[in-house]
């Protein structure tokens, strides 16, 4: 019968194959019976101890270290695949001796840090992606597609294995992904130098019934993590030897009931700086539900009031009072969990915000209000007789009517949507709502209007006339808006934090319901079988060919199909002289061990020692930070809300002191709107009119005006 072998790179690079005697012909030792032990678990490295008898410490190994090794059995199938990590040795002169340690790809995964891909800005303004040590656990790399897409911007944590193996992958471990049952959605968990492996285990800590296990038999060796359900079963003998040639020696077994809860009951806080938002519970099952008030079952919420949206976003302002929706049960009063409930409280990180107020003051816009003009234009305050609008109609296009149209565009403004105008000292902002709802708009306006008024300016002790009733023309320019006087608050986030995750008090529950068993049994087999593993293997124990159906005592009975859980399994491989392996074996099942009763609380604390303060979660997504406490503010406000358009001059007078006639003045008018010039002279002393004379507004004749053309 061929040997079992050993694979390995030797110190100059070159391939070698051994058997375990050459192994030790190498070294000038010899190979006995009981030579190698290996050692299987879950979560960990596996081992493989190799021991070299008569081989002293100082003996230089012909196995350098974390080189390559394989353990081939006698029909060609690779049985365990890792690296050489430690070389111990005893120096005893009776009894000197050597050995080797072998770890499976964990080994590589423990030592190896884990990167994630993050965005960053270059100088031209483009992004690019690099890899970076701040670990951010359950966010999606950037581009990268997912199947199924995150919810709530988080992947599960199957997802989150797989990248962390795939980047493990491409720095040289030597291990393809397998099955790949985790699929638990949890909230983001920011990381600092983590090595691959203990980014996996933290992704399993949520997963009480997830086990790992390398298939060496494949190249390369295959990594997959399997729930208990999944593991195939294996039936070992109790008290007797099977067909196999495996002969039970010795158990230990003890059922614990005591781990099954009766209900697993997760009450949430939601916090924001000194402020709880939200309250969620999550409980299952159903049946059991013993508090009182509404309850969201994972994160599928509805109803206007929930506190969470369906992607599990959280909604300011909303309380756990009189929801529905689909995803939402009310709990029947009743008392607390009581015995065998596992009900605990867990801290979830809110949205960071900022929070700015801004407000506006107006007041009804009426352009046809002549108090309103005279505020808006003081000229119409001095000196004014008879001052009438010559139109109180708006926008209906009249010759002399009142127009509010858009500046920049001319269009008449419709009045019933733009009713108030914005005072001095606003502050418009973007995201404010109107008083009665909607977008708050701001529109700054020309308004027009033609008014009839007299006009005089004082000269000597009189007053002369400079402007007449006619159609004068005034315009102003103002912001008007579509609300009445509003002040308001803008929350602006900076993260928007965490979700519950979903079907999590589901997913607990399901993994310890059914009852589990710490179990030791041994068995001793002639010939080997191959090794049993956890994460691939659950036992069962046969009563043995005696016990007929119905037979067997409840707790055999009970035993035959327990699917026990093993947690590490210990091999002794023999060779005797023919070439024929046999071995004994012991198996340690259970449950894992932060399940037992007083270590249970350590799955819930999952999220108790991340701080968010240490990391900006947002910046590896864009590159770039999460917005500060800033809020983008207006361009302009209404400071000066009345700037006073194209004057209206009226009639424009110019006066002089006549150079000859004592006490008297000389005046020229010009009417604009006849388009005539008087001539006139007054009394400076009585203020009355001496002489006046109208010039035409047309000549007919070439040179200067003559006598003729004075009426």
């Amino acid at each position: 019968m061929n040997p079992w072998t050993l694979q390995f790179t030797n110190a100059a690079g070159a391939p070698q194959t051994v058997t375990f005697a050459q192994l030790a012909a190498l070294e000038g030792g010899k190979v006995i019976a009981d030579a190698w032990q290996l050692k299987f678990v879950s979560h960990q490295a596996s081992t493989v101890t190799l021991r070299l008898p008569g081989v002293p410490p100082s003996q230089a190994p012909a196995i350098p270290f974390e080189s390559q090794v394989s353990i081939i059995d006698p029909v060609g199938v690779i049985r365990f695949a890792g690296y050489r990590v430690d070389r111990t040795g005893t120096a005893d002169p009776r009894q000197a001796s050597s050995s080797y340690e072998f770890q499976d790809a964990w080994y590589f995964l423990d030592h190896c840090p884990f990167y994630q891909q993050w965005n960053r800005v270059t100088a031209s303004g483009a992004t690019s992606m690099v890899p970076f040590q701040w670990v951010v656990l359950y966010q999606p790399n950037p581009g990268q597609a997912y199947s199924p897409e995150p919810v709530a911007g988080s992947i599960t944590t199957g997802q989150q294995i797989v990248d962390v193996l795939n980047w493990a992958i491409s720095q040289g471990c030597n291990l393809q992904i397998g099955e790949m049952d985790p699929a638990l959605y949890q909230a983001w968990y920011p990381l600092q130098n983590v090595k691959c492996g203990d980014a996996i285990r933290h992704c399993l800590r949520l997963h009480p019934d997830c086990f790992t296990e390398i298939d060496y038999s494949t190249a390369p060796p295959t990594f997959h993590i399997r729930q208990r359900g999944n593991l195939a079963p294996v039936t070992l003998p109790y008290s007797y030897t099977d067909s196999l040639g495996r002969r039970h020696t010795a158990t230990d077994i003890q059922p614990r009931p005591e781990l099954q809860p009766k209900r697993v009951a997760l009450f949430y806080r939601v916090i924001s700086g000194s402020y709880l938002l939200a309250t969620p519970v999550d409980i299952y099952p159903f049946q059991n539900l013993s508090v009182q008030g509404p309850v969201i079952t994972g994160q599928s919420v509805g109803g206007s009031a929930a506190p969470y949206t369906v992607g599990g976003t959280p909604v300011l302002g909303t309380a756990m009072t009189n929801i529905n929706g689909p995803g939402v049960a009310v709990i029947p009063v009743g008392a607390p969990g009581g015995l065998r409930a596992l009900d605990y409280g867990i801290d979830l990180h809110g949205p960071k915000m900022t929070v700015c107020t801004a407000a506006i003051t107006t007041a009804p816009f009426n352009p046809a209000n002549l108090a309103w003009w005279q505020n808006k234009i003081p000229s119409l305050n001095q000196n004014i007789a008879g001052l009438a609008l010559l139109s109180t109609a708006i926008n209906t296009g009249g010759a002399q009517a009142i127009s509010v149209a858009a500046d920049g565009t001319g269009a008449l403004l419709n009045l019933g949507v733009f009713a108030y105008e914005l005072l001095p000292q606003s502050a418009p902002m973007a995201w404010m709502t109107a008083s009665g709802g909607g977008a708050l708009q701001v529109q700054e306006a020309i308004v027009t209007a033609h008014f009839s008024y007299a006009k005089t300016k004082a000269v000597g002790g009189g007053n002369l006339n400079i402007a007449v009733p006619n159609d004068h023309v005034h315009h102003v320019r103002v912001k008007l808006c579509n609300s009445a006087s509003i002040t308001q608050s803008y929350t602006q986030y900076i993260t928007t934090g965490e979700a519950t995750p979903p079907n999590l008090a589901q997913t607990v529950y399901n993994a310890l319901a059914a009852l589990q068993y710490n179990l030791t049994h041994t068995i001793v087999e002639r010939p080997f079988n191959g090794w049993l593993k956890p994460g691939k293997h659950a036992i069962n124990l046969s009563a043995g060919p005696g016990s007929a159906p119905g037979v067997a005592t409840p707790v055999t009975a009970a035993w035959a199909s327990m699917l026990a859980t093993p947690q590490s399994v210990d091999y002794k491989m023999h060779l005797d002289g023919a070439g024929n392996t046999f071995d004994n074996f012991t198996l340690k099942c259970g449950p894992v061990e932060h399940l037992e009763p007083g270590e249970l609380v350590q799955i819930f604390n999952v999220f108790a020692n991340r701080d968010l303060t240490k990391i900006d979660t947002n910046e590896r997504l864009s590159g770039t930070p999460a917005p500060g406490n800033t809020v983008a503010m207006p361009a302009d406000t209404a400071q000066e809300n009345s700037v006073p358009g194209i004057p209206d001059a009226g009639l424009q007078a110019f006066s002089a002191p006549d150079a000859i006639t004592g006490n008297t003045t000389n005046v020229l008018t010009v009417n604009p709107a006849t388009g005539q010039t008087t001539v006139a002279q007054l009394d400076s002393t009585a203020g009355t009119q001496i002489t006046s004379k109208l010039v035409m507004a047309v000549y007919s004749n070439s040179g200067p005006p003559g006598s003729s053309t004075l009426s």
